[in-house]
């Protein structure tokens, strides 16, 4: 599990004492810094970024974006990815209020775009969520093999298929089979 950003003073956030969990559990939680994922946006070239977009492309239609809110974005994604693929995370809390995230005029809310790639991709992650909220993603994609996160609305469409929307993830993958 992997606890991405810093906890601030005065979050209410559950912390799961690293030691304990790992005897118990035989998973470990790896503490990833904000910097590092400054670090890593700072190293994607170019040609990730293109390919990324391409990629994206195929799928996506994007809003109105500024061409530096779309490098930012896309630059975010590719560092999310590339650490989740690094560290091996099977799920994540990315702590993004801090001055190196949400504060941050080159990362800001553009790590979205990573969060939910991540999750698409079988790694799901709770944006501004603590470890407990990235345990239980875990526990629910193991047991069920799908996971959802959300903070406000979800819209009950019938007793086999949700759909998440306003805020939150969505665990794609499992609703392409879930439709198939």
């Amino acid at each position: 599990i992997g606890l991405i950003g810093e906890v601030f003073a005065g979050m209410t956030d559950v912390l799961l004492p690293a030691r304990q969990f790992q005897a118990e559990t035989g998973s470990r939680i790896v503490r990833i810094s904000m910097k590092r994922v400054h670090d890593v946006m700072e190293a994607g070239s170019e040609r990730e970024v293109a390919q990324l977009e391409k990629e994206l492309r195929r799928t996506f239609t994007f809003g109105r974006f500024s061409q530096k809110e779309m490098q930012y974005s896309l630059r975010a994604a590719l560092a999310i990815r590339k650490i989740v693929a690094a560290e091996k995370l099977d799920c994540a809390a990315f702590n993004s209020h801090s001055t190196l995230g949400l504060k941050s005029k080159r990362l800001g809310i553009m790590c979205a775009l990573g969060i939910t790639l991540a999750t698409s991709n079988g790694c799901p992650i709770a944006e501004v969520g603590d470890l407990c909220t990235a345990f239980a993603l875990w526990l629910g994609r193991r047991w069920s093999g799908a996971c959802f996160y959300t903070e406000r609305d979800s819209a009950y469409l019938s007793a086999l298929h949700w759909f998440v929307r306003i805020s939150g993830v969505l665990d794609r993958p499992w609703l392409r089979r879930l439709l198939t």
